[in-house]
């Protein structure tokens, strides 16, 4: 089949090829059911090549993109992992805040044992956090709403850690984004 393009009515879009000829040989319901299978047979050909080798995927998708071959992207697997991109950057922000918020808990609650890789740990949590934000600059305006579950996450690291309750620290962060950004 020449690049996946049948007509279902009338002429072929493409050469006379064999499949072309069978699809309009019959009646509409049957070149309907026939191009269906067509197209369910090469989307699953591109899903298992997405599923067997992702590196594999990665590359044929890039170049079919670069030579403009729309039709042989699985649409379905791009979205998701574009989707994808996205929400790693959200988990690596969330995941950033949560270290320098546990550590910043830790200081000002147990300032006796405040080491200096507390310390190193803030600095070096805020400068890649400051990095992903430059990549993403949209989720910078996303920190406050980000901050309710990864204040959570660090309070109840930070009870667990220093052994105190965990109503010993505030429910609500005491810190601005600005703060904890340093």
């Amino acid at each position: 089949m020449m690049s996946g393009k049948v007509s279902l009515g009338g002429k072929p879009s493409q050469a006379a090829t064999p499949t072309n000829k069978l699809l309009h040989s019959r009646g509409s319901a049957t070149r309907l059911l026939l191009y269906m299978v067509i197209s369910m047979t090469k989307h699953e050909t591109k899903q298992s090549t997405y599923e067997r080798d992702f590196f594999d995927w990665t590359q044929e998708t890039a170049k079919a993109i670069a030579e403009g071959r729309w039709d042989d992207i699985d649409r379905e697997a791009l979205m998701d992992e574009v989707e994808s991109l996205g929400n790693r950057d959200r988990r690596e922000v969330n995941s950033r805040l949560v270290i320098i918020l546990l550590h910043m808990l830790k200081k000002k609650y147990q300032p006796e044992r405040a080491a200096k890789s507390w310390d190193f740990s803030i600095r070096e949590q805020r400068r890649t956090l400051r990095r992903v934000l430059k990549d993403s600059p949209s989720l910078r305006a996303k920190l406050p709403e980000f901050l309710d579950d990864a204040y959570a996450d660090a309070r109840q690291d930070a009870s667990y850690e220093t052994a105190l309750d965990i109503s010993t620290f505030p429910e609500v962060c005491m810190w601005t984004v600005d703060e904890i950004l340093g």
